[in-house]
């Protein structure tokens, strides 16, 4: 078991950089774990590495905690991250008396967390949880009876205390810890003002999806009072001066009477308010996103997933087809804009289930504004698919592997368009699909990436980048950081160059083209040299 000293606890909290996706708020689990510590009377900062205007380096964080000397180091750590979290952890191991896992890999994998390097796992949520393990270095008190918690004993036997119950009053909960942040590193200025801040109405989501991990974890659905939600929102405007709000619900319930309710409230305050949210499709009506939008909602993303009832059912979806053009097509006309999520690479894929969903985004494209780019299934530890298809196809820590598909590759590892729609479906076949079905899926790919690189650029420019996306493709195959340095060196050269966005398909591609002899000695080169 860990060694434990009375002390005055010091806490850093670290959020991971996501390789493909800066962050663009605050990370809203750390905030509110900070501020559960902070009300417990512990001393806690937040670091967020990959804060959107300026992130932290690993030798940074290093060096801050080298500084700090924090008795505990709390790391966020999910699928995505796993491979920047585990090679940090001996860098950090001098300088602080504890390292602490959170996030759905902990809760899910706590023993793979142990093994990596973590000297305990925070599973399920971790508010009260983290709270009370400082409280435990604080008193001397042993790991044994801290509820939700995994953590390997002096005996060297792994450990798994009993799983602390959800927090059944939200609203108990103190504001999100913003003060932690360095606010600069997201909104500029002198760090004091938020003007786009996240707000929680509800944890953990009604709907049932086989491929969610939030169904693999022992969690209820539990919403806050409307009041108290608006009070946030009010106390966000007044301490921060915020004007728009991400509503941060895993699904915004906006069928339900609290949220009908909530929205009632913010027309009544006439805030001028603006917002954001994610839902799903069958929680929905137009009248309901009527209502949203005179509420101020400006943007909502829709989980759809494919364009084939059958695989929707077999998902978990309660939705078809039908039902989701309709919700777009409603969406659009009342004039919300709109992200449509979908994947490929079922276990039962087959041709025809992927020409059903290329034929249905198409559909969609006029009523769409952007489609989510990573768009392969992933059999995420825990879910319904991956313990169904677990032994078939050797799915346990895929996510290990050398070969892992490139969402979870470092940053200079990353091709240049990722953005826009730049999955790799030769890099991880998790199914063994057919081939036929693999370019069906590129298609795909390059579906999405045609339409969010019009939703992106102007429509002059797009086929400009549209032939600058293709380049990069081939590139990547050959050497990522060739592509990465090519590409920049294409897009500063062209970047205003009339030839290549000013004049069209013809003259963009005829503009790349000229482009290709040049790369193509370097991609010789660099063929060679790995020979």
């Amino acid at each position: 078991m860990i060694q434990t000293r009375s002390s005055n606890v010091r806490a850093i909290l670290v959020h991971p950089k996501y390789a493909n996706s800066p962050h663009p708020y605050p990370p809203l689990g750390l905030a509110y774990v900070a501020a559960s510590a902070e009300r417990a009377g512990h001393k806690v900062r937040v670091v967020d590495m990959g804060a959107v205007r300026r992130g932290t380096t690993d030798d940074e964080l290093v060096d801050h905690v080298r500084r700090v000397r924090p008795d505990v180091v709390g790391i966020y750590n999910n699928i995505a991250l796993y491979r920047s979290v585990y090679r940090l952890l001996p860098k950090l191991r001098p300088y602080t008396r504890l390292l602490v896992a959170g996030g759905p890999q902990a809760t899910l994998l706590p023993e793979e967390s142990i093994e990596n390097g973590f000297d305990v796992a925070v599973r399920g949520e971790g508010d009260l949880t983290f709270a009370e393990l400082l409280d435990s270095l604080d008193d001397g008190r042993p790991l044994e009876g801290i509820l939700g918690i995994s953590y390997r004993g002096r005996d060297g036997a792994f450990h798994n205390n009993d799983f602390r119950p959800d927090v059944r009053d939200l609203d108990a909960l103190p504001y999100p810890a913003y003060h932690c942040f360095d606010l600069e590193r997201y909104y500029g200025g002198d760090g004091s003002a938020m003007p786009e801040g996240r707000v929680l109405t509800s944890r953990d989501c009604p709907a049932k999806c086989t491929f969610c991990y939030l169904k693999a974890v022992p969690s209820e659905f539990r919403l806050r009072e409307p009041e108290k939600v608006l009070e946030e929102i009010l106390w966000l405007r007044k301490t921060y001066g915020t004007w728009k709000i991400d509503f941060a619900d895993d699904t915004f319930p906006s069928t339900h009477e609290r949220i009908d309710r909530l929205l009632d409230l913010i027309i009544e305050a006439n805030l001028g308010l603006t917002w954001s949210c994610t839902t799903r499709i069958d929680a929905v009506s137009r009248p309901v996103l009527e209502k949203m939008k005179r509420a101020g909602c400006w943007f909502i993303a829709f989980g759809v997933e494919s364009g084939d009832d059958q695989s929707l059912k077999r998902l978990g979806k309660k939705l078809t087809t039908q039902m989701a053009y309709e919700t777009l097509r409603d969406a659009k006309e009342i004039g919300i804009h709109t992200r449509a999520n979908f994947m490929f690479g079922y276990p039962w894929e087959t041709p025809e289930t992927i020409d059903a969903t290329l034929n249905f985004m198409r559909r969609l494209e006029d009523k769409v504004d952007y489609f989510m780019p990573q768009g392969l299934f992933h059999p995420l530890p825990g879910t319904a698919l991956f313990n169904k298809y677990r032994e078939q196809f050797d799915l346990d820590q895929w996510w290990m592997r050398k070969e892992s598909f490139i969402r979870y590759l470092d940053e200079d590892e990353q091709p240049y368009f990722r953005r826009a729609g730049y999955d790799d479906y030769g890099r991880t076949d998790f199914f063994h699909l057919s081939e036929s079905v693999i370019r069906r899926i590129r298609k795909g790919i390059n579906l999405i990436a045609h339409h969010n690189l019009g939703t992106f650029r102007s429509k002059p420019k797009k086929w400009g980048y549209v032939g600058l996306y293709h380049l990069s493709k081939e590139l990547y195959r050959v050497d990522p950081h060739l592509e990465r340095r090519a590409m920049r060196a294409l897009i500063a050269a062209h970047g205003k160059a009339k030839g290549l966005y000013g004049a069209g398909r013809a003259r963009a591609r005829a503009a790349v083209e000229a482009t290709r002899g040049r790369i193509n000695a370097v991609v010789r080169s660099a063929s060679r040299a790995r020979a």
